[in-house]
């Protein structure tokens, strides 16, 4: 991965690109994460593994997310102009559903349209490394994760209330969605982002295998390997429990049958409102506090917004979970977006981001699939709450020894000083 010029040089322009972009990133966000969902249960009436899947699009890029790196690299691509390549085939699913309205096109179009936005991450994070400079990257960075969240609360208002008019308005919902994808594949090619080379390692025998030498690392990163298990604990339960709540608030059977404006502002708008508002402040924790701490913090955030939206059906406690799972994600989506860049070799940025996204991959695959399993098992979305908030405990657990030498680390700096 090589640029040109120099991060401190190149922060501005992509900065402003990034916050033109939140306004197409917000739509896609909260038709990922809800609307879609509620098309397929309202519109299309799908059964539970549809539903699974489609919940599943995005993480499934994920999973194909290291191989968007190689190919990048391969084909002398800068990481700017792959994802714009990857945004355009993810183009043709969102419009598959608008020229031949069926289920089983909705469910394909989904799946290519989220596949593809989710294979873009790993070279965003690339992009991060390279064009905003580390002193700035996380202040930057949560600014435009704040502006993205800012405009997905106000689509989940418009598009909540269009969908709650009359069940022929998905399409207006759906022709949304296509434009933004195509708006952020734009936005992409501009920023250009930096070329990213096909070997990142040296290790002998394994050199022509880029999949090999990144498994490797877990080898010798011990600080690696223990926070793609703890992420593994947390992510798991956590992307479990998503589609649970849409499933939670919109399923007659659980006995709250809510609105689809209701859902919106439940599940998108409350939540993007603290995002909004605590994102800069993660962004300055994230620059200046010692990372371990933020992210047990964050864990223990997750764990609560979960006990508290499921333990009962007053909207009094599905706001205040609302207002809680919102603050632990402001710092989740820093923590997420920017972790790779503060832990690994500048070198490896790229390498540890390919193990990043696909072990997210992994977990966001079956996640959904596992919650919604449960249900119909007849386990309440109570008890799968509690044992996701378990789950999100243990993982910050293993991030315990990890947190010691950090907080020695930090010790013998102050003292230098």
């Amino acid at each position: 991965m090589a640029s040109d010029e120099t991060p401190s040089a190149l922060s501005g322009r992509p900065f402003r690109i990034e916050l033109v972009r939140a306004l197409p990133a917000g739509t896609i966000e909260a038709f990922g994460s809800t609307f879609l969902l509620l098309i397929a249960l309202r519109h299309f009436h799908l059964a539970t593994g549809w539903k699974a899947a489609i919940g599943a699009a995005q993480q499934i890029g994920l999973l194909v997310a290291p191989a968007s790196i190689t190919w990048a690299g391969r084909r002398g691509l800068t990481a700017g102009r792959a994802i714009t390549r990857l945004l355009v085939i993810g183009s043709f699913g969102a419009m598959a559903p608008l020229l031949h309205p069926t289920p089983l096109t909705f469910v394909f179009g989904c799946l290519v349209a989220f596949t593809a936005t989710g294979a873009q991450w790993g070279l965003l994070q690339t992009i991060y490394s390279d064009r905003f400079a580390a002193d700035r990257r996380g202040r930057m960075v949560s600014i435009t994760i704040a502006a993205k969240f800012g405009f997905s609360g106000l689509v989940a208002l418009g598009v909540g209330h269009l969908l709650g008019k009359d069940a022929s308005t998905w399409k207006w919902a759906q022709a949304m969605l296509l434009v933004s994808i195509l708006g952020s594949a734009l936005c992409f090619r501009m920023i250009g982002g930096p070329k990213l080379a096909p070997v990142n390692l040296d290790m002998g025998a394994t050199r022509e295998r880029p999949w090999v030498r990144r498994w490797m690392l877990l080898r010798t990163d011990r600080t690696l390997r223990n926070t793609l298990t703890s992420w593994m604990f947390m992510g798991f339960a956590n992307l479990m429990m998503i589609p649970l709540r849409v499933e939670f608030l919109a399923n007659p059977r659980y006995g709250i049958d809510a609105s689809s404006a209701t859902i919106g502002v439940l599940t998108i708008t409350i939540p993007a409102v603290l995002r909004v508002l605590l994102s800069p402040l993660y962004g300055w924790v994230f620059d200046h506090l010692p990372f371990f701490v933020a992210r047990i913090l964050v864990n223990v955030g997750f764990a609560l917004s979960i006990v508290v939206f499921f333990a009962g059906k007053s909207m009094t406690g599905l706001v205040a979970g609302a207002v809680v799972f919102g603050i632990a994600a402001a710092g989740g989506d820093v923590m997420w977006s920017l972790w790779t860049s503060r832990l690994s070799p500048p070198e490896h940025v790229a390498d540890y981001s390919a193990l990043h996204t696909f072990t997210t991959g992994v977990r966001g695959v079956a996640a959904p699939f596992v919650g919604l399993w449960l249900l119909t098992r007849n386990a309440s979305p109570e008890m799968v709450g509690f044992g996701s908030a378990a789950l999100i405990l243990v993982g910050s657990l293993i991030l315990i020894p990890d947190l010691r030498a950090e907080r020695s680390q930090w010790a013998e700096r102050a003292a230098r000083r």
